[in-house]
């Protein structure tokens, strides 16, 4: 047992993907201090089994400061906490398995020589790979394991159990609007909404996001609801309690996957294997744009292989055959209820006091080379 410095700034989904990763630490009796980002902190603002929590936002310093600030803040870190091991996981995802912009070697690559380099290895076994120092034992952890869950308060759990209990004898559905990027999008979400309400008497549909992205909610028949604005927390434990998660790669089609939700992962930039490799219940498709899986990170227009459509969304986010989605959703709704009867593989963790959290403000320091070597890792 030893001291362990996790860092990582990351995004909703890939910190669920990262759980399991957490959960061999926490197995293996390390004492583990974790540094991230805003997002992060939604994520582990409960968890008992941290040490400690840290939590700093680089992007909103300006960009010509970015490299010295974030070094500054580690090397901080490093000095006070004294860890044993540095376990850096900020490009498990993002550079191993969707080459970024900076990395022209994978950028430049055809697709289809990408694809064979970084489009194999699933994202929850990647941060674990590096965790564990073998591939084998990674893939065997998820395997034997299956994902882990984020920890909750009892309260927390109260809360969607009773959602749950509301909804009782209906068919839940959860849909987010949108993604982040252009390539996360969900062009398709009223209509294909609309057609299972229609097709559905007792469905009812929850919609889910920031009110940021190019659909806006809308209602039908008063069986649809929306929950913008809603905490994360609280949208990932109704992934838990629905009896299906439709959409692009967000955060909550992750949750779906920790939980073991039936779900239709809309997959673009990477495969359906990489995003629920191990999962139950999985019924996702990949669109059927020809550069679809790119395992690029696309950020831009001028990112993606083919041009962008005049609503600025990326080719791969609307090309999904409906009719076999329906029959998906079909396969699902005729065993409903499945989801929420006891049978998730991968159970619920009530936590009982937070960890300390500490918020890092920037300011620029003398630094030397401790902090440097690990930001080059």
């Amino acid at each position: 047992m030893g001291k362990t410095l996790v860092i990582r700034y990351a995004a909703y989904g890939d910190w669920l993907y990262t759980l399991p990763t957490m959960r061999a630490l926490y197995d293996r009796g390390e004492e583990v201090y974790l540094h991230t980002n805003r997002k992060g902190i939604d994520i582990f603002m409960q968890d008992d089994r941290l040490k400690e929590v840290s939590w700093f936002e680089p992007f909103v310093v300006p960009k010509e400061h970015q490299k010295s600030a974030i070094e500054g803040v580690w090397e901080a870190l490093i000095n006070r906490i004294r860890p044993d091991t540095l376990l850096h996981l900020s490009n498990t995802i993002e550079g191993m398995g969707l080459a970024q912009r900076e990395q022209p070697r994978y950028w430049n690559l055809s697709i289809n020589k990408r694809r064979k380099l970084l489009g194999k290895k699933p994202f929850a076994v990647m941060p674990l790979h590096l965790c564990l120092g073998n591939e084998k034992d990674a893939y065997k952890e998820i395997e034997t394991k299956g994902y882990a869950a984020m920890a909750f308060t009892s309260k927390e759990i109260e809360w969607a159990e009773k959602w749950r209990d509301a909804n009782m004898g209906r068919f839940i559905v959860l849909m987010p609007l949108h993604g982040t990027t252009l390539h996360k999008q969900f062009p398709q979400c009223q209509d294909w909404a609309e057609t299972i309400l229609k097709k559905y008497p007792l469905a009812n549909v929850y919609l889910a996001g920031d009110g940021q992205g190019v659909n806006k909610p809308f209602g039908f028949d008063g069986r649809v609801t929306s929950t913008l604005g809603a905490p994360i927390r609280q949208l990932i434990l109704m992934a838990r309690y629905a009896d299906l998660v439709i959409g692009p790669p967000t955060g909550l089609l992750t949750a779906s996957v920790m939980w073991g939700t039936p779900r239709i992962y809309l997959a673009t930039d990477a495969s359906v294997r990489q995003l629920t490799y191990g999962a139950q219940y999985d019924f996702s498709i990949q669109s059927q744009t020809k550069c679809s899986p790119c395992n690029r990170a696309i950020y831009e227009p001028s990112d993606c292989h083919v041009p962008v459509r005049d609503s600025g969304l990326s080719e791969c986010s609307y090309t999904f055959d409906k009719e076999e989605v329906m029959n998906r959703v079909e396969f699902v709704y005729s065993r409903c209820p499945w989801s929420w009867s006891g049978r998730h593989r991968t159970p619920l963790y009530v936590s009982k006091v937070p960890p300390p959290i500490e918020a890092i403000d920037w300011k620029p320091e003398p630094l030397s080379g401790i902090a440097a070597g690990a930001a080059a890792l």
